[in-house]
């Protein structure tokens, strides 16, 4: 059996996707210390680990202090995938350098020690720059596979796709039982100057998965057809002869 898994990696709010049989799970690793509506709406989808940084002023004693604290959160992480039988693929978004990622240096920490535990459990890892999963994301929901620009119902290209359009574009694939637990307070989100936490980031999450889903079966189907390619030449050849 194949489990695609997505993660969208942060120092305060790390989701995963993770779709086994066709039904989503969903978890998130998050620093927050008082629950908003928002958490308490998506409690029944989503598993909350809830987690706690006290970074030491000593800049030495600080730096061993992330290295020891982020390898725990990243064993939650580990232990809520550890008992998934069969065939995990992962698709997990990169690093941003843009200035609104907080310490780019400090999520490269925490992502590293991620992807070492995927591979160390022998899932099938696939890594995508935000720009990438932006514009496989509007490739794959508005089915415009015939373009080079892709873009969304409002004529937005996928490369300039920025939280409220991964979200919309959640809403629009329709395929969810997220969207299911969320299409009630759709408008009020997207109303909203800045997507509330975790949604962005589970909704991230989500679609790193579906990508790396998408790939894989249009990876299967091209294998297939190469098979069959080589078949009929194997057949015209006995033919000939």
């Amino acid at each position: 059996m194949e489990i695609f898994i997505g993660i969208d990696a942060s120092i305060t709010s790390t989701a995963i996707c993770v779709e086994i049989n066709g039904v989503d799970h969903f978890f998130n690793y998050t620093t927050v210390d008082k629950s908003t509506a928002w958490y308490k709406m998506l409690e029944p989808l989503v598993s909350f680990r809830y987690i706690n940084y006290n970074y030491p002023d000593d800049y030495s004693l600080s730096e061993i202090y992330k290295i020891e604290n982020y390898t725990k959160t990243v064993q939650l992480m580990m232990n809520d995938l550890s008992n998934l039988k069969g065939q995990c693929k992962v698709g997990m978004e990169s690093y941003s350098q843009s200035s609104s990622a907080g310490h780019i240096i400090d999520l490269v920490t925490l992502g590293t020690m991620i992807r070492s535990n995927l591979i160390n459990k022998n899932f099938k890892l696939n890594l995508y720059s935000p720009m990438t999963l932006k514009k496989e994301t509007c490739k794959y929901v508005y089915n415009i596979l015939d373009k080079k620009v892709w873009r969304n119902k409002t004529g937005i290209a996928g490369g300039s796709f920025k939280k409220h359009e991964m979200v919309e574009a959640m809403f629009d694939l329709n395929k969810s039982n997220l969207v299911s637990l969320l299409l009630p307070y759709k408008e009020k989100i997207l109303g909203l100057k800045s997507i509330p936490k975790p949604i962005d980031d589970i909704v991230d999450a989500y679609f790193c998965k579906e990508v790396v889903k998408q790939n894989e079966l249009a990876s299967q189907i091209s294998i297939i057809a190469q098979e069959e390619v080589q078949k009929n030449k194997k057949k015209q050849k006995v033919v000939k002869v």
